[in-house]
């Protein structure tokens, strides 16, 4: 099953495969993109609701691209609010991430600089 986004920016089924195609050529699908250090986080419509028929469709999906999460995805259906909700969520992962790293590199030059104070005693 195909599925468009209104003028509101929510999924409703496509009314044919045809307008689907023409709308998905042209449509902008990205609806949300955010830059943390070297990661950007990608929100976009799919628009091909793939699922099993007992289950809601897939329609959003978010991608992590660079970083220490390059690669991460996760899928949703449901409405806009759904897909941007998801979408923070992946920035407090990649937030949190990026912090564990900064910890990492400090707890590291702690431990380069409690060596050097040995040496020279």
């Amino acid at each position: 099953m195909n599925f468009i986004l209104d003028i509101n920016g929510e999924p409703i089924k496509a009314p044919n495969d045809i307008l689907f195609y023409i709308w998905f050529k042209k449509a902008n699908r990205q609806i949300a993109t955010t830059k943390i250090g070297i990661s950007t986080i990608s929100t976009v419509f799919l628009g091909i609701g793939r699922s099993q028929k007992w289950f809601e469709p897939i329609l959003w999906e978010t991608l992590v691209i660079g970083g220490k999460l390059d690669g991460e995805i996760d899928r949703c259906g449901g409405s806009r609010i759904d897909a941007l909700n998801m979408h923070e969520k992946m920035k407090e992962l990649v937030i949190a991430k990026e912090h564990e790293k900064m910890i990492t590199k400090e707890q590291g030059r702690l431990k380069e600089n409690r060596r050097a104070i040995n040496l020279d005693d």
